[in-house]
């Protein structure tokens, strides 16, 4: 894998919470996919040509309660935030081994919340240096990410390559091997290590179900349940800030896949994401603490636009 780093983290404290929060809720988002009548047997698999343009629109509705000690004070907070995701990808080429190298593009993020203007602030200018960056990544057949580069200057945002994976991966998770029939069930796991200055590593456990066939639209598409998990014990230093967050997750609902070419076609998720985090800082010869319990519920809806 083709993964570059360069600049540290600019968050820490509570920001770097929210920031890391949205992320993963954008991006467990933007988690999950994968087709039949009778016994007949369906074969999944992603068939995408070389030009094939895909695009995407996809809105968050995201809950966030905060609590925990800052300096000896109990503290609360609840956030209501709504985000809209533009998406477009491309199929550039498909190599010898059947490798669909495929360039994305988050074309517009906008987010707004509610009752914390200066949180705000900081997430829409992160939210800058994805909008209209190109990321690209090379697609197998039956799914699985390779060779993901983003560009060097979304580098900075805490996790941007690693999230991104899970990202594109949820557009197009792993499918099964062999034929399967309406009933059968598969699943996939994700391990992913932390980039610096963090230490630690995501698990994400994918379980997948064929219900049946449904028209969405015009299209024929493989309707599947899903649920997943998301464990990780993160560490993150900068100069004199140390922050440990352990993240408990779960994610449930549907998406729907096209049985022609297996382009994702819609999905309807519900997130929920159990964040602790605790931040000492040493900075001044004074040593604060802050612990937080970050929990986040998230709806979150996308579908094919072209």
């Amino acid at each position: 894998m083709n993964i570059r780093f360069n600049r540290s983290m600019p968050c820490k404290g509570r920001s770097f919470v929210l920031c890391v929060s949205v992320s993963l809720s954008i991006v467990y988002c933007l988690l999950s996919i994968t087709s039949t009548s009778g016994q007949e047997k369906v074969k999944l698999e992603y068939r995408l040509s070389k030009g094939d343009i895909s695009k995407y629109k996809m809105i968050l509705n995201n809950n966030v309660e905060a609590k925990g000690i800052v300096n000896t004070k109990a503290e609360r907070t609840i956030t209501e935030q709504i985000a809209s995701i533009d998406y477009t990808q491309e199929v550039k080429n498909i190599t010898l081994d059947g490798i669909m190298e495929i360039a994305g593009t988050f074309t517009s993020f906008n987010l707004s919340m509610k009752k914390n203007e200066k949180e705000e602030r900081v997430l829409q200018e992160i939210i800058k240096n994805f909008t209209g960056k190109n990321f690209s990544f090379g697609l197998t057949k039956k799914g699985g990410v390779v060779d993901l580069i983003a560009p060097q200057d979304v580098h900075g945002i805490p996790f941007t390559t690693d999230l991104l994976i899970i990202i594109f991966e949820q557009l197009q998770p792993r499918l099964p091997e062999k034929e399967i029939s309406i009933g059968d069930t598969w699943s996939s796991s994700l391990e992913i290590s932390a980039p610096r200055p963090a230490e630690g590593k995501i698990f994400g456990n994918f379980n997948y179900t064929l219900e049946g066939i449904e028209k969405v639209g015009k299209t024929s598409c493989a309707a599947i349940p899903f649920w997943s998990t998301l464990t990780s014990s993160l560490t993150a230093k900068r100069g004199d800030t140390t922050v440990e967050m352990n993240i408990i997750g779960s994610i449930e609902g549907k998406t729907y896949i096209s049985i022609a070419d297996g382009k994702l076609v819609k999905t309807d998720e519900n997130l929920t994401l159990n964040i602790i985090t605790g931040t000492t800082s040493a900075a001044g010869g004074k040593t604060e603490t802050t612990y937080l319990q970050t929990i986040i519920k998230t709806d979150i809806n996308g579908e094919l636009q072209q």
